[in-house]
């Protein structure tokens, strides 16, 4: 009995120290930048067809105990428990997953030069994803990222079991709601090529699996503006994983019917996302924490090279529940040496000490400036320093 009393007296101090995350300060409306991609267009050749590689071993699930932390926006685990399965959500937990609200369309389609400003990023330019790949690998928890087809890559290796897939640009969201349907219909990498190959019945399967969703013009018109470009990118990417003997859902039986899986459980969702604005990135924030459920991959391409940081930015990045294997990747353009990017890997507790250090303008006073020795040279860059 006196085991029981002070079990019970623990609980109620556990319980009376929880604190919840402090509400987002009103910030002016900013453009936040999709991924970095060719512009769409409608002319790109295919790549070659290689031989299908064997299937990998399934990656180990991260424990309950994990998701424990201690700065990060605490989890609520006891009003879900941990989602360690990756079985179709619960109708609370659907709820729950899709309860955060979109931004609005950004006044300005960003980009770094110029010429690109306006255009809708519909593919990766990045060209060695792979760097990523090992250190990612199993771990499980949430993604939050923006882009397009490289999400897929990410959603494959990282195994999450949760994943929101944001963007700024209305079409980018709508390609995903179409990659949704390409994914429910297709049972392996070659029939979800033929998608992006065959316009018309790609079309007609919009057509009739989203007959009713208020954005299917939309869909329709991203899909058809970026067909041809998404299958050569999508190929280019393919012949490459498998020369370098990398698997994926575009190279692999198995990590194909996982990411397909994923999607067909109701555990991946794309929204409308601005990283400079209110709403969507903390809605996201909000939802994970109900959720019980640790961002553990936070992908933010080279967007954060567009602007210096705002206090809403901070504020969001800092609204979503990190845990010890958090990890942020990023990309700094380097093409006039060695047309792709630098790869970034940093440790989440790392990112929010630099996000909570009153000098922090923006990129540059975190990520490494490693220098490219020629065009076959891509860094991978390991942000481990903190701010002073």
């Amino acid at each position: 009995m006196r085991h029981f009393f002070l079990y019970t007296l623990l609980v109620v101090l556990l319980i009376s120290c929880r604190s919840e995350p402090s509400a987002p300060e009103p910030a002016p409306k900013a453009a936040a930048a999709a991924s970095e991609a060719a512009p769409a267009a409608d002319n790109a050749e295919p790549g070659e067809a290689d031989a299908q590689p064997s299937a990998p071993e399934t990656a180990a699930l991260p424990d309950e105990a994990d998701v424990a932390q201690a700065d990060s926006p605490e989890l609520e685990s006891a009003a879900f428990s941990y989602l360690d399965d990756y079985s179709p959500l619960t109708e609370a937990q659907r709820a729950a997953f899709f309860a955060s609200p979109a931004d609005p369309p950004a006044d300005r389609l960003d980009a770094i030069k110029e010429e690109h400003v306006g255009a809708h990023f519909m593919w990766t330019d990045e060209l060695h994803h792979e760097l990523f790949e090992p250190h990612i690998q199993g771990l499980g928890g949430g993604y939050v990222g923006i882009g397009t087809n490289q999400a897929y890559l990410y959603l494959g290796w990282q195994r999450p079991h949760l994943a929101w897939l944001i963007d700024y640009d209305p079409w980018v969201v709508a390609l995903h709601e179409a990659y949704f349907v390409f994914f429910k219909a297709a049972n392996n990498a070659e029939e979800l090529l033929a998608f992006f190959e065959d316009g018309d019945a790609g079309k007609k399967i919009l057509s009739n699996e989203l007959a009713t969703h208020p954005e299917l013009s939309l869909i329709l018109t991203a899909y058809s503006k970026s067909r041809s470009g998404v299958k050569y990118n999508l190929l280019r990417q393919r012949n490459g994983l498998r020369k370098l003997e990398v698997k994926s859902f575009l190279t692999d039986q198995e990590t194909f019917d996982f990411v397909r899986g994923l999607i067909l459980a109701g555990r991946v969702r794309t929204l409308l996302g601005n990283l400079l604005d209110q709403t969507g990135v903390q809605g996201i924030g909000k939802s994970a924490t109900e959720l019980g459920v640790p961002i553990r991959v936070l992908y933010l391409s080279n967007a954060e090279q567009y602007w210096n940081y705002t206090e809403q930015f901070k504020s969001n990045m800092l609204c979503l529940p990190f845990d010890e294997k958090t990890v942020v990747l990023r990309t700094s353009a380097t093409k006039p040496v060695n047309k792709d990017y630098r790869y970034h890997v940093q440790a989440g507790d790392v990112f929010r000490a630099w996000l909570e250090h009153p000098k922090t303008t923006g990129v540059r006073n975190l990520a490494k400036r490693v220098r490219v020795d020629g065009p076959d040279h891509f860094p991978l860059v390991l942000d481990t320093e903190r701010p002073e």
